[in-house]
């Protein structure tokens, strides 16, 4: 699976964020699409690829994904600050093309 194919109702099943087969919310479906776009953007910049890019590297997919639910785990009111998985931040460190 590319990026670009990701949709909010993936990554809440994906993350079990909702039960297999249950519908999302619009709230929820609001939440995981910001917290999408949110980690697209964040691969983009760490990597330096411009997003159509990101479908080249399969593995990025997963980052993306992982990205996703440290937002929204972050969001949450017992969250006490917000980082980033190692996981997440290894994938996109081997594909980051602007390394200083």
């Amino acid at each position: 699976m590319k990026v670009s194919e990701l949709t909010a109702e993936y990554v809440a099943s994906w993350l079990g964020y909702v039960a297999e087969g249950e519908a999302l919310t619009d709230s929820d479906r609001q939440e995981i699409t910001l917290a999408l776009s949110a980690a697209v953007n964040h691969a983009v910049s760490y990597t330096g690829h411009i997003a159509e890019e990101l479908d080249s590297y399969e593995d990025v997919t997963i980052a993306v994904i992982g990205l996703c639910n440290d937002f929204l785990v972050s969001n949450r009111p017992e969250a006490a600050e917000f980082r980033i998985n190692r996981m997440s931040e290894g994938i996109l460190a081997m594909h980051s093309k602007n390394l200083l």
